[in-house]
């Protein structure tokens, strides 16, 4: 009869399990759906940039049998996945988003099926699964075509596998993983030490002999390919350097304006060879510690600081500016935003699950979570790149919630009210300050791109905003200059138009496709050519503001302006 009612017990655990995994599921995908078509027409999701549209471009060539030959600075494995769903469903990257909604639902399920485990109340799998589920950052990513979806799934996957002692599925799908992301690399080494001297030796064999292996084979192949002896991906030090140099500000990810030209040095002494290139960015990165170590230090917490804040922190893209464009965001308090389950999650560690995480099952979501902030501190921070924090705080976070609908926080806070409180006030503080003004931080390039994007979408005014905002913050950026006084032209502004090529000009003068769309504007409208020569040449400040004069009033007559857009300089 007790073994009956054991069994009976045990059926309607599953049953209820399996319940609790189907919403979930059903959720994270109706939301992630949701949240695609109301970004389908947006000037984000239509004009691919940076890294997407790169992906894009490499995925295409694959399909056409022209792959990029090797060595490469990203890891290949994210644009062969993208070849593929464009192989299965057409080349076009709204496929792509909805196949990594779809992985990225399975990847909620996954998170509420690890929490679950060993006897864990099903309350735990439902509230951990809804969070993830309405987690911001993970259906905002689902729309970028970047491996940030893809390569997340592949850990929770081997997290899984690991929990239940599947060694060789867990080892090919850590190698999944870091072929995707290489800097999984450091995680996947702390995991097999921690299996190793926590007494499973065999198994911490099986997972590395197949990392091992595979990183060989990918090794040999793109060697291979190259014609020498190249490594699987050249990023490592590229990555080093943009967040380790006298200009960097932690976030960045383009070169700094004032050591580009050391960089053009350094590429014609390479000759552009990625692999000696990688030689002299780890050298320029080492050098800076070296020299300016209280500097390094500084911005070093800089990085682990920005790393938590609430805020999601642009990388190829404006985050805000993206997320703008789905009225999915503009909810008051949904989706759920880093700094909410960051401080729930805080409330977890507090009431029991800070225990509980040493576990075996979820040791690697620890590990993750770990070697996240040190990879983010050491190189540069965004929201991409904090992104495996997220399978660990949801998962505290999720207990936290489970607690607290069984009473549990209450005899906690009996028990221990200083540990709860002085948790949450941590974790608030950490999301929620605004050190070194980040809430104010944008980066300019990323501001041009989302410009541009505007402007090839036909919304001018906001194109026009954008723009200018990234001329006033980086003169020299030529490509915004360009679309800033093409804009213009696309509204009527003939004056501004011409005051955008006249100042651009000014600070930008090494642009030939600056110059070339200046000399064609005049040619449209009626100007003399030869006027933006003369501007170049001559540095006279008189001489200029009377060529300036000269061109707007001509501008007038032609077309009976009465008054000028304000001139920048």
């Amino acid at each position: 009869m007790a073994k009956r009612r054991s069994q009976t017990g045990a059926a309607k655990k599953r049953s209820a399990t399996w319940v609790a995994l189907s919403a979930v599921f059903t959720i994270a995908l109706c939301l992630r759906l949701v949240y695609l078509h109301s970004i389908q027409n947006s000037p984000s999701a239509l004009v691919l940039q940076t890294n997407a549209l790169r992906y894009h471009t490499w995925a295409r060539a694959i399909l056409d049998g022209n792959p990029p030959v090797p060595p490469f600075d990203q890891p290949p494995a994210y644009a062969y996945f993208v070849a593929a769903v464009y192989r299965l469903f057409g080349a076009d990257p709204s496929s792509v988003r909805v196949a990594q909604a779809v992985l990225d639902a399975i990847g909620c399920t996954l998170l509420a099926a690890l929490a679950a485990q060993r006897g864990v109340p099903i309350g735990v799998a439902w509230a951990t699964g809804l969070l993830a589920a309405m987690y911001g950052p993970l259906i905002f990513f689902t729309g970028e075509i970047l491996p940030a979806t893809a390569s997340l799934l592949l850990l929770g996957l081997a997290a899984f596998a690991g929990s239940r002692k599947h060694w060789h599925v867990a080892g090919v799908l850590w190698l999944a993983a870091t072929l995707f992301r290489t800097e999984f690399l450091l995680p996947f080494v702390a995991y097999v030490t921690w299996v190793f001297f926590g007494g499973l030796r065999l198994p911490a064999r099986q997972l590395a002999t197949w990392v091992i292996l595979g990183w060989l084979i990918a090794t040999t192949v793109v060697s291979a390919a190259a014609g020498r002896i190249v490594p699987y991906t050249t990023g490592f030090g590229l990555n080093l350097w943009l967040g380790n140099n006298p200009h960097a500000d932690g976030v960045d990810p383009f070169p700094p304006v004032p050591l580009r030209a050391a960089l053009e040095r350094a590429r014609a002494a390479s000759g552009n060879d990625p692999v000696k290139l990688e030689r002299w960015f780890l050298g320029q990165a080492f050098a800076f510690w070296r020299e300016y170590p209280g500097e390094a230090l500084r911005l070093l917490w800089k990085k682990f600081r920005w790393t938590l804040v609430d805020r999601e922190l642009p990388n190829t893209g404006d985050v805000a500016w993206q997320q703008s464009h789905s009225w999915l965001f503009r909810l008051p308090l949904f989706p759920l935003s880093f700094g909410v389950v960051l401080c729930l999650a805080a409330a977890g560690f507090a009431t029991g699950f800070g225990r509980q995480c040493w576990k075996g099952d979820f040791i690697p979501l620890v590990i993750v979570a770990a070697c996240t902030l040190v990879t983010c501190s050491v190189f540069f921070t965004n929201g991409r790149f904090r992104l495996p924090l997220a399978p660990l705080l949801l998962v505290s976070a999720g207990h936290f919630l489970a607690a607290l609908t069984a009473n549990g926080v209450r005899r906690h806070l009996r028990q221990h009210p200083l540990a709860l409180t002085a948790s949450v006030a941590v974790a608030l503080w950490l999301a929620f300050a605004n050190p070194f003004q980040v809430r104010k931080y944008f980066v300019p390039a990323l501001l041009t791109n989302a410009g541009v994007a505007e402007r090839l979408a036909g919304e001018l005014q906001v194109a026009i905003r954008l723009l200018e905002r990234a001329v006033a913050a980086t003169r020299e950026d030529d490509l915004a200059w360009s679309h800033l006084a093409l804009a213009r032209e696309q509204i009527g502004d003939l004056v501004g138009a011409a005051h955008a090529y006249l100042d651009g000009l000014t600070f930008a003068s090494y642009s030939q496709d600056l110059r070339q769309l200046a000399r064609e504007f005049c040619v449209r409208h009626g100007l003399k050519p030869q006027w933006i020569d003369e501007w170049i040449e001559n540095s006279s400040l008189t001489e200029r503001q009377a060529l300036r004069t000269q061109i707007v009033e001509t501008i007038r007559k032609a077309t009976g302006t009465k008054h000028s857009t304000e001139q920048w300089n």
